[in-house]
């Protein structure tokens, strides 16, 4: 298969025996055995070797990597796991990352603004969003400080991204804390995979955006490439269809250098940096005038950079890698000035040992160090302004095949934290394997969220914002006064997933999954009794809401604001259960048709009986849409015609039951792309997105006090020239 490839190849490439035994295949298509698209070898983090087009013999030995840190055929893996390729995010005109993950079933997306994304796996969809793991090419992306991921930052040039590999499910056995729902694996393209001149440039309604990468070889077996973009994003609408000034500009730069050493060795070396403003719009309570303000013009800078290094060598029955980044990050926001630098190292060793077993161990050891900085009217408080956090953790995992065609999967990590101390972390896996179109699946795993920085050592008083709540024929403003708990404990999840493939035809293949979700100390709001200054409590404007005590005025109707006094503890626990399917169909060879579907049904019950534990129920509960789906078509009408177009269809959130307005109802909607190829490596493409409606909301935030603004109809022309 290897010597097919590297005869296939333009340029030749040099593939010696020893390395690849560390390479490992990637699956391109869903579990289809027929797809057209483009696709890639790559071991575990990262180097690729160009697939050109397949028999579908040949289409069925591709591989994916996220789900057990080893090549295995996609097909077989005991996961649910979905790859958008480079194909993928060509064919329908995906601008960004968080765009191109409501391709993947289970996954919710949702745009809150401008600039601002809710998205996640299963459930608890918000823009702090932390149960999902995020990692570009083994760098780790999520934000220690909420355990979210700041996707207004997370802007790579998407030609020089080879795949994402998206797991639903808990991975935290192999990648770690907080990989909870899911992970999510982006890969960039070798440097060798990169050779020529890119000039890309696009003018549309919503902005303009361009770019330029020049790749090289320096010698036969050293490849380097660098790129700049950047882009400049117009502002959304109110929902009054006012001006929401929350326009987004940034620029990026970066480079990749990828050299094989000797017969057995490799090397990558990158790195990127940018710099951006973005505008959040914010509901804010105003103290000076004792009520919520908007806040449209906050400017939110933001710069930041890491330079990555790794090594793999081959070993005569197994590699060896080693890896290691720097990370750093300025964000100047309204809420918090924060600035935090990382450093992270981690190794990984596999080889086979004793009969049909294969064995992989390795550890990592990270530390963020902190400078943290107040804000104005005391949004936020801070215990500590200079402090740093550390994690050890050591994983293991043993593969074995008990029969030919049945393989379990034990695997283990162990990590200490600052703020969740030491947890273990387990799984086991099966995969069934009958014949090569059918493969049967489980898993059992646990898995940690460990608490966040801001929910053990921050204070925030007025940012947060809640919504109305509803007092007889009055509608009062509310917001939050939240105070993060040193005590609090780590969110545990235990998971039970099941899936099924099959290849029915060459033309057509299924891909379901099932889960069933057991949550326990999940985080949540209580009623702190603490009702201090600035505010004006339980006087002529602002009500210190107490559930078991409600203030004689507020029982009157009294209009004025209303204080949500909170400590953050681990009161909730939560149940959900759904079932995803994927679809891939070759209609013709020119035209292929994709369908996903997901249901997920969200219960939550809290230990506080009282109207805190109720709003936390309804909340939890509310963010998940059950039902969401996607069709996808894309047909090559001529050689030099292509014309793909998305439905994307989610259902509603019911976030506040008494107050409707805050709700998000059902909503369905299509993206066209219609692309002429001038001649080869020059297209001219014009892409239109959300065109059923002329705008739309799609999220409501309780949480931070981030205006909800409404994504408009958009079109753009693009002109991307590679030569």
């Amino acid at each position: 298969m290897l010597r097919f490839l590297t005869a296939m190849k333009k340029k030749k490439f040099k593939v010696k025996k020893g390395f690849l035994a560390s390479v490992s295949v990637l699956l391109a298509v869903f579990s289809s055995n027929t797809s057209i698209a483009s696709a890639s070898t790559e071991d575990t983090f990262g180097s690729t070797v160009e697939l050109l087009d397949f028999s579908l013999q040949e289409l069925m030995t591709l591989q994916v990597t996220s789900v057990s840190r080893r090549a295995q055929r996609q097909f077989d893996a005991a996961a649910a796991v979905f790859t958008i390729t480079q194909d993928d995010i060509r064919s329908f005109g995906i601008t960004s990352i968080p765009e191109a993950l409501r391709m993947v079933p289970g996954v919710q997306v949702a745009k809150l603004n401008g600039n601002t994304w809710s998205l996640s796996a299963r459930g608890f969809n918000y823009i702090f969003a932390n149960k999902l793991l995020v990692l570009i090419d083994g760098r780790t992306v999520y934000a220690p400080l909420f355990s979210g991921v700041n996707w207004d930052i997370q802007n790579l040039l998407m030609d020089d991204i080879d795949r994402i590999e998206v797991i639903r499910g808990p991975g935290a056995a192999l990648w770690g804390s907080n990989a909870v729902n899911g992970v999510i694996n982006i890969m960039t393209r070798h440097a060798e995979d990169t050779q020529k001149t890119l000039l890309k440039g696009s003018a549309g309604t919503e902005g303009k955006a361009g770019a330029i990468r020049y790749g090289t070889d320096i010698d036969e077996d050293t490849f380097i490439r660098a790129y700049a973009h950047g882009f400049d994003q117009n502002a959304q609408k109110n929902r009054d269809g006012s001006n929401a000034n929350d326009d987004w500009f940034m620029h990026q730069g970066g480079f990749r250098f990828d050299r094989y050493i000797g017969e057995k060795d490799s090397i990558t070396i990158q790195g990127d940096l940018y710099e951006g403003s973005t505008r959040p719009p914010y509901n804010v309570y105003d103290i000076d005038q004792h009520k919520i303000v908007q806040k449209t013009n906050a400017d939110r800078a933001q710069n930041g950079g890491n330079i990555l290094a790794r090594f793999n060598r081959s070993l005569d029955n197994g590699s060896l890698m080693f890896k290691s980044y720097l990370d750093f990050y300025v964000n100047d926001d309204l809420r918090l000035n924060e600035k935090r630098d990382t450093w992270d190292i981690e190794f990984q060793h596999s080889f086979d040992w004793w009969d049909n077993h294969y064995f992989i161990w390795g550890g990592n050891y990270r530390v963020d160090w902190y400078n943290l900085d107040d804000r104005e009217q005391n949004f936020t408080k801070v215990q500590e302004r200079t402090f740093n956090e550390e994690l050890y953790s050591l994983f293991v995992q043993d593969s074995f095949k008990y029969t030919p065609d049945l393989e379990f999967t034990f695997s283990a990590r162990a990590q200490s934290s600052m703020n969740g101390g030491i947890e273990v972390q387990p799984n086991v896996r099966f995969s069934w394997t009958p014949d090569r179109e059918t493969t049967v699946w489980g898993a059992i795993s646990r898995a940690v969220k460990t608490p966040a920085l801001s929910e053990t050592r921050l204070k925030i008083n007025n940012i947060s914002y809640m919504g109305k709540l509803k007092q007889g024929n009055s509608l009062n403003d509310t917001f939050f006064s939240v105070q993060g708990n040193p005590d609090l404990n780590s969110e545990k999840l235990t998971a039970i997933d099941f899936g099924f493939r099959k290849q029915f035809m060459p033309s057509f293949s299924i891909d379901t999954a099932a889960f069933v979700n057991y949550y326990k100390d999940v985080t949540a709001y209580e009623y702190s009794g603490i009702c201090e200054a600035p505010f004006q409590l339980n006087a002529t404007f602002e009500i210190c809401f107490d559930p078991a005590n409600l203030p004689p005025a507020f029982a009157a109707n009294q209009t004025g604001p209303v204080i949500f006094p909170t400590i953050l503890n681990n009161t909730l626990e939560v149940v959900t259960h759904g079932i995803e399917f994927s679809f891939d169909w070759r209609v013709k060879e020119w035209w292929r048709i994709r369908l996903n579907y997901s249901y997920i049904n969200v219960d939550a019950d809290s230990k506080q009986k009282n109207d805190y534990g109720r709003r936390n129920e309804m909340i939890v509960e509310g963010i998940a849409a059950k039902h969401t789906a996607n069709l996808f078509s894309h047909m090559s009408l001529s050689s030099s015609w292509d014309l793909s177009f998305w439905l994307k269809y989610i259902g509603s959130l019911r976030l506040d039951p008494h107050y409707d307005v805050n709700n998000i109802k059902a909503n369905t909607n299509i993206d066209l792309k219609l692309t002429k190829e001038i001649k080869p490596g020059l297209e001219l493409s014009l892409v239109g997105q959300n065109l059923l409606y002329n705008r739309q909301l799609q999220f409501y935030e309780v949480f931070t006090g981030q205006m909800q603004t409404e994504v408009e109809r958009s079109a753009y022309l693009q002109l991307r020239w590679e030569f």
